[in-house]
């Protein structure tokens, strides 16, 4: 407990702690300076492989999927009477990847690409696809 309270303990006296202040000592703690700005990833720039022999041409707005990794197949297997029971290999499903933000691409090289992420839902990792939405 940080300060005093009245003998019902049900209002503040002195030194009233807010929610803000907890943030504010975990952000510290953390490294982070509370009074500072938090980076976002949003407006940052990204370097692409797709280059100008690609297609890519400044102006293009690509989206950024994310793969994801086939899962078990969670239906029965259903097998015929006859059927000898023997070992069956797990089955896996498939999983399309998953859209996750858009790019604005800016500069195009001869061997790289740069481009402003303009929104994303999850972080923009390295082994993201980007292509035409």
């Amino acid at each position: 407990m940080v300060g005093a309270s009245d003998a019902h303990a049900s209002e503040v006296k002195d030194r009233p702690v807010y929610p803000w202040d907890l943030v504010g000592s975990m952000y510290e703690l953390l490294g982070i300076d509370p009074d500072g700005n938090v980076q976002h990833p949003q407006g940052m720039d990204v370097a692409l492989l797709p280059k100008a022999s690609d297609g890519v041409e400044v102006g293009t707005v690509l989206a950024i999927y994310r793969v994801v990794a086939p899962i078990p197949d969670p239906r029965p297997v259903i097998r015929p009477p006859y059927e000898p029971r023997v070992f069956q290999p797990e089955r896996w499903l498939n999983v399309p990847d998953e859209r996750s933000g858009l790019l604005f691409v800016f500069r195009v090289f001869d061997r790289v690409s740069y481009a402003l992420l303009l929104n994303t839902t999850d972080p923009v990792v390295v082994g993201n696809i980007v292509r035409n939405p």
